[in-house]
């Protein structure tokens, strides 16, 4: 259906008025990869961001979709771009939710293991630990995180690691 509107002049940059999202970045965030395809082939834009600054590598990354992270990489998505609102950078993103196989990829791609958010001063290892992403704090320590950086409050990652229940789990 998608692609009989394309065929019939829908505009493939067209943005939804709450998020600003673009068809690309809709179909990003929601793992469609036949669609990302589709959209891409028709001359998407793969750096196009919504109201946050968000482009579609940061939809498929923060939900986990690493095929789709594959295919907008090969199509040269930015792995530094950071968001307007919190100054995220992808590989921020990953290592906050969890997602240890974007994280490598990412990381293979040479992405700054050290960037920081603006909100909070975090570091991909500060995130993974607070959120107790185990495996992924292993894998940044073994690239070279930094274990005594601290975050805008002054605080270090042993502080970040937070109340019963949060942290690092097994």
């Amino acid at each position: 259906m998608v692609e009989l509107l394309l065929e019939k002049g829908a505009n493939v940059e067209a943005k939804d008025r709450t998020f600003g999202r673009t068809p690309l970045w809709w179909a990003a965030g929601e793992g469609h990869k036949a669609m990302v395809e589709l959209l891409l082939m028709k001359g998407a834009n793969v750096e196009a961001m919504n109201n946050d600054g968000q482009t579609p590598l940061c939809g498929a990354v923060k939900n986990g979709h690493k095929a789709i992270v594959e295919l907008l990489l090969e199509k040269g998505a930015n792995v530094e771009v950071k968001d307007r609102t919190f100054g995220r950078m992808p590989l921020l993103w990953a290592a906050r939710e969890g997602h240890k196989a974007i994280v490598e990829l990412l990381l293979e791609k040479g992405v700054n293991v050290e960037a920081k958010d603006r909100t909070f001063g975090r570091t991909p290892l500060l995130w993974a630990v607070q959120n107790g992403h185990k495996a992924i704090v292993e894998l940044l320590l073994e690239k070279g995180a930094n274990v005594e950086v601290k975050d805008r409050t002054n605080r270090p990652h042993a502080a970040i690691v937070g109340p019963p229940g949060r942290g690092i789990r097994p």
